[in-house]
């Protein structure tokens, strides 16, 4: 049973966010858990208190009951940082942390394995190695829980930053300067003299920005289908002191 009124209404409301997310109405999930549409509509309101209740409903409009629970208790922007030991392993095993992000975004084994051409043997020794650095917790019948949660920090200067941050950044730089076909970019940029007052509310108003849309975004991966998602980089970015290229230029 859960354990309280309240702690089920938050649970109820971030499921019936996901319904409206994935427009789920109730008579669909009525079908797919073989009750009434009314019926559905008193489960997802709170008359029915039980955990393998709620689980049903995870399983018919297809979240996982851990993430679910996350959304139903998340308020705040949630981060992680690895030790320097995880770093060097990924640094060094670059496809490992690609898998790490791909089971972070929802992605089950099988549809890893159908979109990468792996094997059982190859999702289970990603899974076994990731258990080995803390980051995973497996269970029988390929069953497992990530075991961090939101968006991942790199350490300054570490070995990740090295061998993916640096890149991602040229690639993304690139990206906005050669853009074609399907590619949509944005991108501003202002150079100005301002004081050390105002060039740190500027930075405060930047961090708060990315902030709230990377929370956004945190929200949106538990509340939509992967097929309304869109991949996308934004980067928010401080120079000073600063001088362009121009005012190198001889005269």
């Amino acid at each position: 049973m859960i354990e309280s009124n309240n702690e089920y209404r938050q649970i109820a409301a971030a499921l019936y966010r996901v319904m409206k997310g994935r427009k789920i109405t109730f008579e669909e999930l009525g079908k797919r858990l073989g009750v009434s549409s009314r019926t559905a509509k008193r489960i997802i309101h709170g008359d029915d208190y039980s955990i393998s209740k709620v689980a049903e409903v995870c399983e018919a409009i297809g979240i996982r009951f851990f993430d679910l629970m996350q959304l139903a208790h998340e308020e705040e922007e949630s981060s992680f940082e690895m030790t320097m030991e995880q770093e060097e392993f990924f640094a060094a095993s670059v496809k490992h942390y690609r898998f790490l992000q791909l089971i972070k975004r929802g992605k089950t084994l099988v549809e890893i394995r159908s979109e990468h051409q792996l094997t059982k043997k190859d999702t289970d020794r990603y899974l076994r190695d990731l258990e080995k650095l803390g980051l995973v917790e497996r269970f029988p019948d390929e069953k497992f829980k990530i075991k961090v949660r939101g968006g991942h920090n790199f350490i300054r200067k570490g070995p990740l930053e090295k061998a993916i941050a640096w890149k991602d950044t040229e690639r993304f730089t690139k990206a906005i300067y050669e853009r074609t076909g399907d590619l949509q970019a944005f991108s501003t940029s202002s150079g100005t003299a301002v004081s050390a007052k105002t060039n740190e509310s500027f930075k405060k108003e930047a961090e708060a920005l990315a902030a709230k849309y990377r929370l956004i975004g945190q929200r949106e991966r538990s509340l939509l289908p992967a097929k309304d998602l869109i991949r996308v980089r934004w980067m928010l970015g401080i120079v000073y002191p600063f001088d362009t290229w121009i005012q190198e230029v001889p005269m």
